[in-house]
């Protein structure tokens, strides 16, 4: 038993180290498949995420919120019946069709907020799966994306 328990725990890791990448790109693209269906059951999950970000922007700032155009409906909505720290903001709402929906951008006078849930998770994914392969190869450096990212 105990040599069955080992030859396993091999195979195991074995399968583990060389599909490592694939692993990591299929749990990636299976949580952005997970986020895109809660915005589209929880559409509020949208608008709650724009509230989150419109509290932290300070009283009487000047902001532009652009989402997608999926998402604008419901974020409008929002903003009109939101009180609290969105009534206080000068708030302009703009639809970009090349958001992705769940994205949001805030601009205002103190700068820009991108707030885009499936790219920055497609970064991670990204910058895992070159950690995986570096792993893979046996080389120890930390990879990833471009700098900036």
């Amino acid at each position: 038993l105990e040599n069955e328990i080992h030859t396993l725990r091999a195979i195991r890791a074995e399968f583990m180290s060389s599909n490592l990448g694939g692993i990591i790109d299929f749990s990636c693209k299976l949580a952005g498949k997970i986020l895109v269906c809660e915005l589209n059951s929880r559409p509020e999950a949208i608008a709650e995420r724009a509230a989150h970000l419109l509290e932290r922007m300070p009283p009487d700032s000047k902001i532009t919120l652009i989402t997608s155009s999926d998402d604008i409906d419901v974020i409008e909505t929002y903003l009109q019946d939101a009180g609290g720290p969105a009534e206080t903001l000068n708030t302009a709402l703009r639809a970009d069709p090349s958001l992705k929906p769940g994205s949001l951008r805030l601009e205002s006078d103190s700068g820009r907020i991108d707030a885009d849930l499936i790219g920055s998770l497609e970064k991670i994914g990204d910058i895992l799966s070159d950690q995986a392969r570096n792993f893979a190869g046996g080389v120890n450096e930390c990879a990833g994306g471009e700098d900036g990212d």
